[in-house]
């Protein structure tokens, strides 16, 4: 459930986002199974839901609830999480990570995506709006997860990528 305007702008940019990015017919939605994921995609090709996400701003309260919805997922390829950057949420995330990390559940935590947003963001403010979008839009673009679930790069991509000459990365 949205807390205020940076909370609800956040999700709907990073939605609108996705649907710029996807070669795919998609379908993206807000506040999805019964509240637990502030957003969600679901693919037309075969109404898959490739993705589920949550958006941090103020309820510090929240990450632990929101990374184990997250994690606990089982249907989604990609699980992101939209969080201010502030010292608080880093540590307080990295806290309930590190409960995963020895966990039968670990091998999950390579599709959790967290995307830090500036912790000045105004909402309302054009310039502040402005520049968040570019910087997920291009965070979107880089990740290559999100760019093979979402169609922009194929798996033969990666394997031609992965055979030319030269150092890795």
């Amino acid at each position: 459930m949205a807390e205020g305007k940076e909370h609800a702008y956040i999700s709907e940019a990073f939605n609108s986002i996705l649907g710029e990015f996807s070669r795919t017919r998609l379908y993206t939605y807000l506040e999805t199974d019964r509240r637990a994921f502030d957003f969600s995609c679901t693919l037309t090709r075969d109404q898959s839901r490739p993705l589920v996400g949550q958006t941090l701003w103020k309820n510090s309260n929240g990450i632990d609830k929101d990374i184990r919805h997250l994690i606990m997922d089982g249907s989604s390829d990609v699980r992101v999480y939209l969080c201010r950057d502030l010292m608080k949420h880093r540590v307080q995330l990295d806290e309930v990570i590190g409960s995963f990390r020895d966990s039968p559940l670990r091998d999950r935590l390579s599709r959790l995506r967290v995307f830090w947003i500036p912790e000045a963001f105004e909402a309302g403010n054009l310039a502040h709006e402005s520049l968040l979008r570019e910087k997920l839009r291009s965070e979107v673009y880089e990740d290559i997860l999100l760019s093979v679930v979402f169609g922009r790069i194929s798996a033969e991509d990666v394997r031609t990528f992965l055979r030319a000459p030269g150092f890795l990365g």
